[in-house]
């Protein structure tokens, strides 16, 4: 089976002014690799507290490009943000982990569906952002339905995916889930493969593997929107190509 953990970049509104990208991020493993993944994490976070003295609750991609969360007012030497951040990316390469990222740009989508957020109207902007976010999720839950059916196939092997997520939209999100579980696979060959009903919500806080999620949602968001003023460090190339390379939704913006 496999485990998929999702979070977000960017914020979900279409309103004029609002972040120009919406990015879905997934890291989906094979049951069998939690352990080990986990335990990487584990380590990271542990020499982390060793070296400056003071916990981490939580590991933010935010934290670690701007020297904020819990490393916040901690003095550290230069460079030390950006080698934890390549320490976390080799952890989730050598797993062989696969990202399942959507980028979407919301001046795109407007445009393709000729739709103008210029409107004082609340219920018009509100009615745009749920189409908005439908779109996104849909197109997004189709693509990892698509790889677990493709995946069955191929290994002959009824393939389940079981979805973790940060806690935003619980609802949302579980309504959009559930119509894609309750749908059979056409093929006929391995007819119950695919996505589980039931998604997870978890804090964040409590959760290594969202926040890995979230490090890897905002490596996308700095591959796609550029290095930020507040950001002290930038992803070179080689591993801008990596994770593009890796990500098996194969349609950015």
């Amino acid at each position: 089976m496999e485990i998929i953990y999702i979070d977000e970049s960017g914020d979900n509104g279409v309103r004029h002014g609002s972040s120009p990208l919406y990015i879905i991020s997934g890291l989906s493993i094979e049951s069998c690799q939690w352990k080990q993944l986990n335990l990487g994490f584990i380590k990271i976070k542990q020499d982390i507290v060793k070296d400056i003295g003071t916990n981490i609750e939580e590991l933010k991609g935010e934290h670690i490009f701007q020297h904020t969360g819990d490393f916040y007012n901690v003095k550290l030497s230069k460079g030390y943000l950006k080698d934890i951040y390549l320490r976390i990316i080799t952890l989730l390469f050598s797993n062989n982990v696969k990202f399942f990222v959507l980028i979407k740009s919301k001046e795109k989508f407007l445009k393709e569906k000729k739709l103008d957020t210029h409107t004082p109207n609340k219920k018009i902007i509100e009615k745009l952002n749920i189409e908005f976010l439908e779109y996104c999720w849909n197109t997004y839950l189709d693509s990892y339905e698509e790889y677990l059916i493709n995946k069955s196939l191929q290994t002959g092997i009824q393939q389940n995916g079981l979805i973790y997520y940060d806690k935003n939209h619980e609802k949302y999100v579980r309504r959009i889930v559930r119509n894609f579980s309750r749908k059979t696979n056409a093929t006929n060959q391995i007819p119950f493969s695919g996505i589980i009903e039931d998604p997870i919500f978890v804090n964040s806080k409590s959760s290594f593997m969202i926040q890995l999620a979230d490090i890897i949602a905002y490596t996308y968001s700095k591959i796609y929107k550029g290095k930020s003023p507040k950001d002290l460090f930038h992803i070179d190339d080689n591993h801008k190509r990596e994770f593009k390379n890796r990500n098996i939704i194969h349609n950015p913006l």
